[in-house]
């Protein structure tokens, strides 16, 4: 008896302790690719001997970020700067790819026939260049936000429709049989069984979304004359990349770090969702 109640709540939890242990291993994974990934970096340079033009030093890609520009500006503040120009574009778009991919979702869903008939033209649009539809954009809505908002929101829906299609489809027919016999509607089977079971289908095409509307913010700035954000600073580092290949680099790194971010970031309202509608796992 004594011993029952002596029990630790770590010892009493053992589901908790173990997801805390996944998280560090998870977290130490996270911070041990990028020092991975700079040895192999290093060790290719060292061992066919290329030179700066090539591939530059990990070091010479931080110096140029503190190093300043010809405004006398930092170019590492300079480049955050443009990646919070573009995070605004790509945040838009998200939103933009979120609501329209969940609601044509839906519609896919609870009419069969509408679905048939637009499932192969939204297939279909994701081959459409952007080169294409630049034109027509910049003449009917400028080259404000809205129009990169639309550009990376067109981009990034795809997978939001496909996954909200999947995660609606995934619903136990047994509860559905059981919703029936209780005489439920469309809307309380949708939102008490349908959308639960969705969640983890749907945040997979949310993170798919984000990441893509952060390359649709980046290709919706070159085709629409923008002065700012991260794809102008890299079309612009192109351009002189013999004169200075760190600046190429330093600008693509800026690009990856805010997809990065916005994948990071759709995860953790994913988290936050799930351990509402499952606390116990």
């Amino acid at each position: 008896m004594s011993t029952a109640v002596g029990v630790s709540p770590a010892i009493a939890d053992p589901a908790r302790d173990r997801g805390g242990r996944i998280a560090i291993r998870s977290v130490a994974t996270f911070l041990a690719i990028p020092v991975v990934f700079g040895l192999i970096w290093e060790t290719t340079k060292a061992a066919f001997g290329l030179d700066e033009r090539t591939l530059p030093h990990l070091w010479t890609i931080a110096n140029h970020l503190f190093a300043s520009n010809t405004q006398g500006e930092a170019n590492g503040l300079f480049l955050l700067r443009a990646a919070c120009t573009t995070a605004g574009e790509a945040l838009a778009g998200f939103g933009v790819a979120a609501c329209a991919g969940f609601g044509l979702g839906v519609c896919i869903v609870y009419m069969p026939r509408f679905g048939r008939a637009v499932m192969p033209l939204i297939v279909g649009s994701q081959v459409v260049p952007m080169l294409a539809l630049a034109p027509p954009l910049l003449v009917w809505l400028g080259t404000g936000l809205q129009t990169k908002a639309l550009v990376a929101g067109y981009i990034a829906f795809f997978p939001v429709v496909v996954f909200t299609v999947r995660g609606l489809a995934l619903s136990s027919p047994p509860l559905m049989a059981l919703m029936r016999s209780y005489a439920a509607t469309k809307k309380q089977t949708f939102f008490k069984v349908r959308l639960p079971t969705a969640v983890p289908a749907l945040f997979t095409g949310l993170r798919t979304a984000a990441a893509l509307a952060v390359v649709g913010a980046i290709v919706a700035e070159l085709p629409l004359g923008s002065n700012v954000g991260v794809g102008r600073v890299i079309f612009d580092a192109a351009q002189y990349y013999v004169f200075d290949p760190a600046a190429l680099w330093a600008s693509t790194l800026a690009a990856f770090l805010l997809g990065v971010t916005f994948y990071i970031g759709v995860g953790a309202i994913e988290w936050i969702v799930r351990r509402r509608l499952y606390p116990a796992r």
